[in-house]
């Protein structure tokens, strides 16, 4: 839970919220315009896409956030992270799923969460081709529309779980074994490579979201979203790759969460991929 402090006020908490839909209305406008054209991309160091518009999208948010609030911090996925030790950090993934957005599949999603002292206090995931926008601050709620989000913690055994991918485990190591261990436990499960499996979870349409690898900006809108719909998020490995921090993290209703968090946690320990439970980030 985000800590305690009287600066943080349901006016200022609303003020960011709102600010961090409205940041969602014009990277719609961006991705709306291209409509179905051909989208420039290239590859990143770490050999995922990166297209024309996630910069275009990331840099227009910069901007507005440092007219805004001069203060605050930005950690984005394109971009080198800027005044890293303020209290107040956003964190920007401008379109989370390249691959699907340049092949015009609807999955992907924008982003947005804002950390105070290291906690998310303000997250939204937002599908500009399904028209979904899941979005919560701190003590504000979460929601779908005017819907308000509560994660059910009565689920059935039928709704699938959702997975990382396998090329998410190292092959032929101890994390593959993992990943071998994780599709026997749960036969029926689905995978995205995207923010539309926590989307999915949110809406209790899957029974919770294992991701492993991921980085900040992967998860910290998640994080609001599911502890304001009264679901539970846990950290189970935290560790740094590079120059990176890499997050193993599983959400959804508390039940669910305590119920697998028995099995897997001492996998990810048998295996070797350190626990590191705390903050997401400290300046």
């Amino acid at each position: 839970m985000a800590p305690a402090n009287k600066t943080l006020t349901p006016e200022k908490m609303r003020k960011f919220l709102k600010f961090a839909v409205d940041l969602t209305f014009d990277s719609r406008h961006i991705i709306n315009t291209c409509g179905n054209t051909d989208i420039a991309v290239n590859f990143k160091r770490d050999k995922s896409l990166v297209s024309k518009l996630d910069l275009e999208i990331e840099m227009l948010f910069r901007k507005k956030i440092s007219e805004a609030f001069p203060s605050h911090g930005i950690i984005g996925e394109e971009f080198p992270g800027y005044q890293l030790g303020s209290e107040y950090i956003w964190i920007l993934d401008p379109i989370d799923g390249t691959q699907e957005f340049i092949n015009h599949l609807p999955f992907f999603g924008t982003l947005i969460a804002l950390l105070y002292k290291g906690n998310p206090i303000v997250g939204v995931i937002d599908h500009p081709a399904l028209d979904i926008c899941c979005f919560g601050g701190r003590g504000l709620g979460a929601y779908i529309g005017e819907a308000k989000i509560i994660l059910k913690d009565s689920l059935s055994d039928t709704q699938a779980v959702v997975l990382p991918a396998r090329a998410d485990f190292e092959k032929n190591t101890n994390e593959d074994l993992l990943f071998q261990q994780l599709t026997r436990h749960y036969e029926n499960y689905r995978v995205f490579r995207n923010c539309y499996g926590h989307t999915t979870t949110l809406l209790s349409s899957t029974r919770l979201t294992l991701e492993h690898k991921v980085h900040i900006w992967d998860i910290a809108a998640s994080q609001v979203l599911v502890e304001e719909a009264e679901g539970k998020f846990t950290i189970l490995s935290k560790s740094i790759n590079g120059e990176d921090t890499v997050y193993s993290v599983i959400f959804g209703s508390k039940s669910e969460v305590n119920k697998t968090t028995e099995v897997l946690q001492p996998l990810f320990d048998f295996y070797n991929l350190k626990s590191n439970k705390g903050y997401l980030f400290r300046g």
